[in-house]
């Protein structure tokens, strides 16, 4: 599998999103879920600490932690998800 066919989704546990994410990383292939504490997200700027991306060619997160994910060899796009 090549860098650019890994999606990388870092994302804290204990929630609903997570557990879909997780359904979503058993149907994916290339789609892997990095959790984190819930606590890392009281210190944004420190989330790739806890949440260690390697060789994705996708990072698929939350805006709001977007930016502290951001890698030079990545793909950041900002998709907003749609409620029904």
């Amino acid at each position: 599998m090549t860098n650019a066919s890994i999606i990388a989704s870092p994302m804290c546990w204990g929630n609903g999103a997570y557990v879909i994410h997780k359904e979503l990383e058993h149907a994916l292939p290339g789609y892997r879920v990095l959790p984190y504490h819930p606590n890392w997200t009281l210190f944004p700027v420190c989330l790739p600490l806890a949440a260690r991306i390697k060789r994705a060619g996708l990072v698929h997160t939350t805006p709001d932690y977007g930016i502290f994910f951001a890698q030079k060899n990545s793909t950041c796009a900002y998709l907003p998800q749609l409620c029904a």
